[in-house]
């Protein structure tokens, strides 16, 4: 950001709390949906993340809630499913 960047992309273990704060209300921030919970959990994990998400980063006007990377050929589509309406129950963009 120092060098010029308006905004991050968010992976899998990056601490979201802490990008939100450096990007502030002028940035963009996009990801923050984990790939690997979405490929091997169960639809109440995928929820709970999805959730816990979107709770620390919604408020921002520059964020976009997307999996980190690409979603796999091996996720199941009922977790994508799971995936798509927690994204939309909790307010996101996907």
């Amino acid at each position: 950001l120092a060098a010029g960047a308006d905004g991050l992309l968010v992976e899998r273990g990056n601490d979201l709390e802490r990008l939100v704060g450096l990007v502030g209300q002028e940035g963009l921030l996009i990801g923050g949906g984990d790939t690997v919970t979405v490929t091997n959990g169960d639809s109440d994990e995928i929820r709970d993340e999805v959730r816990k998400r979107m709770k620390i980063a919604k408020s921002l006007p520059g964020f976009f809630f997307c999996l980190d990377g690409e979603a796999p050929q091996n996720v199941p589509v009922e977790n994508l499913e799971a995936y798509f309406e927690a994204v939309d129950e909790f307010g996101g963009i996907h």
